[in-house]
């Protein structure tokens, strides 16, 4: 049985040692909502969404960089380095581009 097969008929036709680790997508959505680990917006708490990717050129090294465009429900956008994960979310100065 091929992987999409036991995604649309479940693990029944599994050898029973394999039936109960096979979780079905109902399953794997729950659990993504409980493990949420996006990232919030600083300024209303929302969870944030990747709403684009944008070529910019750093000023600091004149190096041609995305951007990782973010955004919440509220409509706030925010930006960061693709290449740096782990700075700090910027205020995005071109909100009406990624909000439309």
């Amino acid at each position: 049985m091929t992987a999409l097969e036991q995604a649309i008929h479940g693990p029944e036709g599994l050898p029973e040692s394999l039936q109960a680790s096979v979780r079905s997508p109902r399953d794997t959505v729950r659990a993504m909502a409980l493990d949420d680990d996006r990232p919030r917006c600083p300024e209303c708490k929302e969870p944030l969404a990747l709403r684009a990717m944008a070529l910019s050129k750093r000023a600091e090294d004149g190096q041609r960089v995305c951007r990782g465009v973010w955004g919440c429900d509220q409509r706030h956008v925010w930006w960061k380095w693709a290449d740096r994960p782990a700075d700090p979310l910027e205020i995005c100065p071109y909100p009406d581009l990624f909000t439309g």
